[in-house]
């Protein structure tokens, strides 16, 4: 959490989920991807890997996320990303192999620029709709009319 903690801290107040707080959100992306990583290694040093996920992108599916596990296990490659548009991205599964490399992240940056850099190791794998995110309600009302789900004048 950051920006907006009092507004969204709430909602997964009855998940099992650990939040972590990144008081220093205002650094940039990459200052909230080390705090979470270093979090999990803290709970759990043996991790294997760890995955980076958005909220707002409304295409992914638990067949996804369970089918990137798979890939990781099986091959155990240093990421497993999702392909959408024409590029790779979150969500990504990052092996424990690249965790030095997320945790010297400049604050500013996010992971994709790890997952450039490693391409020729990075499995992709396709996410049909992944280039949809949902950043104002302007755009989820527009992505519930595309999708059917209402209509305009509901």
């Amino acid at each position: 959490f950051g920006a907006h903690l009092a507004e969204t801290q709430h909602l997964v107040q009855d998940l099992r989920v650990i939040s972590v707080v990144n008081p220093n959100w205002q650094l940039g992306m990459g200052s909230s991807l080390k705090l979470g990583i270093s979090k999990a290694i803290e709970i759990n040093p043996m991790l294997e890997g760890v995955m980076i996920m958005v909220c707002d992108q409304p295409k992914i599916s638990v067949t996804h996320i369970n089918e990137m596990g798979r890939i990781h296990i099986i091959k155990r490659p240093l990421a497993v990303a999702s392909e959408y548009n024409g590029t790779i991205g979150v969500p990504v599964l990052f092996d424990r192999s690249v965790f030095s490399n997320l945790l010297k992240l400049d604050n500013q940056s996010g992971a994709k620029e790890i997952l450039l850099k490693l391409k020729s190791e990075v499995i992709s794998l396709p996410l049909s709709g992944g280039e949809i995110d949902l950043d104002t309600p302007e755009d989820y009302q527009n992505y519930l009319e595309s999708s059917g789900r209402i209509t305009p004048n509901d």
